[in-house]
């Protein structure tokens, strides 16, 4: 039984033993509303809501053993993008992170990925180049190149903005004293 199961068991049980929501609610650290609503759902869905997994950020059982590591690291260090039915030429974080959902069935965030990315050696390919460098990263001069095309792809859509890009202003900006204003004067006095 893991700790939202507990919880969820133990608000049904205080609130079918008469306490009070609210009370619930101050003593595990949660809304009223929350509260509300597990019991809500335990009543429509009844005791399949007890074990069924949260709807939040999901917590890391990404944690993954160093036995799983070691597999993943070899696996990516054997295969590319492709045989997981990505598009992607060399590997990203991303297809790393899919990598190791294809291979354990545990989902990793972006720093066990980062991890994974290195360990197996992976080198990163900026997708605009062509050649690919032996250190994986581009030139000053390529970077520089890149940054200029940049710019001018978002001043092109910058432009385009649309014909009335200028802040609106409303009437009691227009020098006039706002109700709220007025109400802040008055309390100074």
């Amino acid at each position: 039984m893991n700790d939202d199961e507990k919880r969820r068991r133990y608000i049904i049980e205080k609130i079918e033993s008469g306490t009070k929501q609210a009370e619930i609610a101050r003593e595990l650290g949660l809304s009223r509303q929350a509260v509300s609503a597990a019991y809500k759902r335990y009543k429509t869905r009844g005791d399949s809501f007890l074990d069924s997994p949260g709807r939040g950020r999901r917590k890391e059982s990404d944690t993954l053993t160093s036995e799983e590591k070691e597999r993943a690291i070899a696996w990516l260090m054997d295969h590319e993008p492709s045989d997981l039915g990505l598009d992607d030429a060399s590997w990203d974080l991303y297809s790393v992170k899919r990598a190791v959902v294809h291979l354990h069935q545990k989902r990793i965030n972006l720093e066990r990925a980062h991890e994974l990315f290195t360990r197996a050696g992976l080198k990163v390919v900026p997708k605009d180049l062509d050649p690919v460098y032996d250190d994986g990263l581009p030139s000053l001069e390529d970077m520089e190149r890149i940054n200029q095309e940049t710019i001018k792809k978002m001043s092109a859509s910058a432009s385009h903005v649309g014909p009335s890009s200028r802040r609106r202003t409303s009437k009691h900006a227009k020098g006039r004293t706002s109700p709220t204003q007025k109400k802040k004067k008055r309390k100074k006095r």
